[in-house]
Formats: C-alpha cells, structure tokens, sequence
C-alpha cells in the first residue's frame, strides 16, 4: 500500500512538469492566434474598408478560442497588447488603422518568436526535472 501511494505520488508531480510543459505550448498557441487576427482585420480593413466594430464582431466568432477578446487571458503581457490593439480600432482614418495593425503584427510577432523559443527551450527542462523529481520522491517512499 506504501508503495502504491509512493507512485501515486511520483505521477502527481511528474504531471505537474507535463502540464507547465503543456502551458507553455498553449501560449505560443494564443499568440500564433492573435497575430492571425490581427492580419485578418488588417486586410479586412484594406480591402473592404468596413467599419472597424462590424469586422471586429466578425473576427470574434472567428476566433472565439482566442482568450484575450473574451477577457480570459491569465498572461498580462498578451491581455494588455491585445486591449490596446482593439482600443486603437476605429480612431483614425483607414491609413492610420492599417499603421495600428502593421505594428501590433509585429508586437504579437515577437512576443509569438519568444513564446516558442520558451516551449522549445523549457518544456523539455520542466518535463524533466519534474520526472526526476518525481524518481526521487518514489525512492525517498519506499
């Protein structure tokens, strides 16, 4: 029954490391989604030069699994890009809006480039460490 438990115990924290391995993939995720977005109202703005909320209304059933247009964004870094790309949508002329979504592009690009290099380099580093951890506490149990 000790050891039963000892190896319950061993997953728990071995799924700890998966699961922080598996956050860090989602990031890169909403990122990879929100430069996407941002691309597509830029060229819905270009093309048809609608009004910013009607295709905004649009773009949010297209990405409704994007957590930052549904205020569920637990990153604050991607919460508050994502706050100021759709505060800035509509306040100027079709030229200036295209300027606002070429230099969210790029910020939701370099924060996607970082994102990855962060699951590339750390989800191999938490999966692990937390399995070792997970050895030892077994060892330490028996």
């Amino acid at each position: 029954m000790r050891m039963l438990g000892a190896l319950f115990l061993a997953l728990a924290i071995t799924s700890l490391g998966l699961l922080k391995a598996l956050s860090l993939g989602d990031r890169a995720k909403q990122l990879d989604m929100s430069v996407r977005l941002v691309r597509d109202i830029r060229e819905q703005i270009r093309i048809s030069k609608r009004d910013a909320g009607r295709i905004l209304g649009v773009m949010r059933e297209r990405y409704a699994d994007l957590r930052w247009l549904k205020n569920d964004c637990r990153d604050a870094d991607v919460s508050t890009a994502g706050e100021g790309f759709i505060s800035g949508l509509g306040r100027s002329d079709t030229d200036g809006q295209l300027a606002h979504c070429d230099l969210y592009i790029a910020d939701f690009s370099r924060m996607l480039e970082e994102a990855v290099r962060d699951k590339n380099e750390k989800s191999r580093l938490y999966i692990a460490l937390s399995a070792a951890a997970g050895i030892a506490v077994f060892i330490l149990l028996i």
